[in-house]
């Protein structure tokens, strides 16, 4: 295969569960918005691995139903 030329850009899947450290069925069950309730500490490592903004990260807690921890308040 010439080239390792992606179609999109951005990362993977299987990339963003590696740097969040998570498993990468359950970030699939998760991206495929099924009824699963993610910990604060998996939401802050999502937001640091895919380099949310204070304003992203404190969006994705308010998707999640979860409170912004005063942590994540850190810029990254």
């Amino acid at each position: 295969m010439p080239g390792n030329r992606r179609r999109t850009r951005g990362l993977r899947r299987e990339e963003v569960a590696g740097i969040a450290n998570i498993g990468l069925s359950w970030y699939t069950r998760l991206e495929q918005g099924r009824d699963i309730r993610p910990a604060v500490g998996v939401l802050d490592s999502l937001a640091s691995a895919l380099k949310l903004t204070p304003n992203e990260r404190r969006h994705l807690f308010l998707l999640a139903g979860e409170s912004l921890p005063p942590q994540s308040f850190r810029t990254c």
